[in-house]
């Protein structure tokens, strides 16, 4: 993943108020969104407004040329469904039996 397919991404995030989650599954570390985010910031793409990142129009407007420039279209390419957080934490006391289909 390049450059610029990161800043998408994190655009995209940002754009539906987005969990980072999924960034430290591909392996992005905090410190590397923290960077991408302090880039943005810097060039007035994102805005902070009552604790919550949000895209300037200037923000906005890039998010269009870029995805336009990488020809991605569409969250379902990025974002993976989070199979994590749906499962539940069993202890080694408990008991698990599937159910069965006839």
């Amino acid at each position: 993943m390049n450059d610029n397919e990161k800043i998408l991404l994190l655009l995209q995030l940002i754009r539906v108020n987005g969990n980072v989650h999924h960034l430290t599954w591909m392996g992005w570390t905090h410190y590397d969104i923290l960077q991408k985010l302090d880039i943005l910031f810097k060039k007035n793409m994102i805005d902070n407004n009552n604790n919550r990142i949000t895209l300037t129009n200037k923000g906005k407007d890039y998010f269009n040329a870029l995805s336009k420039s990488l020809k991605q279209k569409g969250l379902y390419k990025y974002f993976k469904p989070d199979y994590y957080s749906k499962t539940i934490a069993l202890s080694n006391e408990d008991i698990y039996i599937p159910l069965r289909k006839k």
